[in-house]
């Protein structure tokens, strides 16, 4: 387990790509560390974890094809009903 804390986290060009390389922190594969970085990226944009499960929602909605050499959009609106957008 690292000391690692959120306040550790520069969001600004090469303080961070210092923090990425830096082996005393054990790399960024340690989860604990990611999620530090998300959480201080969140607060840097002012988003929340929920903007980002309705973001998540909003995309699973959809689903991205091709038929018969064209672009499709599927957005699945609720239970069998579903839009389909040619291009």
């Amino acid at each position: 387990m690292s000391d690692f804390k959120e306040e550790d986290v520069v969001i600004s060009g090469n303080k961070t790509e210092e923090l990425f390389a830096n082996d005393s922190y054990g790399g960024l594969f340690d989860i604990n560390i990611t999620d530090k970085v998300v959480k201080k990226v969140l607060k840097q944009v002012n988003l929340e974890q929920e903007h980002i499960d309705k973001a998540r929602e909003v995309i699973d909605m959809l689903e991205f094809t091709k038929e018969d050499g064209k672009d499709v959009i599927y957005v699945n609106v609720g239970d069998n009903v579903q839009v389909k957008i040619v291009r």
